[in-house]
């Protein structure tokens, strides 16, 4: 929450009171946020949207899992695939 204030944007308090309590657990703060993520995306594929871009901060495994989780492979581009690649 502290980028979103650097960045001059709110947080709606429903999506803050997710992360109550995982601030100091990494693993299960990106398993929230993965989950909220792939919880919107749902929310806007049922209003026809049906491309999103991710913006994780070089946390592509959050990426996958909310491809996983829409039933929609991740394609595996820039950064990610040269990792990938080594």
């Amino acid at each position: 929450m502290d980028f979103a204030k650097k960045c001059g944007a709110t947080i709606p308090s429903w999506l803050a009171a997710l992360f109550d309590g995982v601030r100091d657990d990494p693993d299960t703060r990106g398993l929230v946020a993965a989950v909220a993520a792939a919880e919107q995306c749902r929310q806007l594929q049922a209003q026809g949207v049906n491309e999103f871009h991710f913006y994780t901060l070089n946390r592509a495994d959050l990426t996958a899992a909310i491809c996983h989780m829409l039933r929609t492979p991740a394609p595996i581009t820039g950064l990610a695939a040269r990792a990938a690649a080594v």
